[in-house]
């Protein structure tokens, strides 16, 4: 019991410390925390693209952004350790109890090689990646059932070499020419330009949601207000 009063205190002198800071300030100086929790599944070029808004108010912004599993993401937001979720994933209505889900943007999906190659496999799309490398989400990315159904209804067979649940080093695989991957078309440009690649084919068939969750009855502060005005 004492060991759990001393967390409890700790945290206590912790936040008493961070209130002096902020009432030394200026007005000028003085800044709002703003704490991000962003899903691994989600492509982090899309997730600053919908963050970004939240640095341009007038207010001055002390931005933390954090990534980690989304349902252990969601258990911070319920217990305010951040203040938004940026998610493709959307929980069921029972784990949202208290919490309020915004769909900040919806795109389509497209499909990237490196350039050496792209071009052979572009002139037979689809019908050119039966039996091609794949590289893969893991098994909880929301749309990977969507895709599934439409390789299946293109009868391409799936050749998959990895499953990889974190975005950034899905791409990374792709530019090593590992095999070919799918990501939002909304981001095609900035994927094509850091990664060397190309695209190789889009489908409109399957689209990538993704939502910002936040606590309801919460007060709106002006950072998170710019993110749920998000305009694609």
């Amino acid at each position: 019991m004492g060991k759990e009063v001393f967390a409890y205190a700790n945290k206590i002198f912790d936040i008493t410390a961070q209130l002096e800071d902020v009432l030394q300030q200026t007005p000028d100086n003085r800044s709002i925390d703003f704490s991000v929790g962003i899903a691994a599944t989600v492509h982090k070029i899309l997730a600053w693209k919908v963050i970004r808004p939240s640095q341009d108010i007038t207010t001055k912004t002390h931005l933390v952004c954090k990534t980690a599993n989304a349902s252990d993401l969601l258990l911070q937001l319920k217990q305010k350790k951040i203040d938004v979720l940026i998610t493709d994933y959307l929980p069921h209505q029972c784990d949202r109890e208290g919490i309020k889900a915004h769909k900040v943007l919806s795109t389509s999906m497209s499909f990237f090689y490196k350039k050496e190659g792209a071009s052979q496999l572009r002139e037979g799309f689809p019908e050119s990646l039966n039996g091609f490398p794949f590289l893969s989400y893991g098994r909880n990315t929301p749309y990977l059932e969507k895709l599934k159904d439409w390789f299946k209804e293109n009868k391409i067979q799936q050749n998959i070499k990895a499953e990889i649940d974190d975005s950034a080093l899905l791409k990374v695989l792709g530019q090593s020419g590992e095999g070919f991957f799918s990501a939002p078309t909304y981001i095609a440009e900035e994927i094509c330009e850091q990664y060397g690649l190309e695209v190789i084919g889009t489908t409109e068939t399957i689209t990538e949601d993704l939502f910002a969750l936040y606590r309801d009855g919460s007060l709106i502060n002006p950072a998170l207000e710019a993110i749920l005005n998000y305009q694609k």
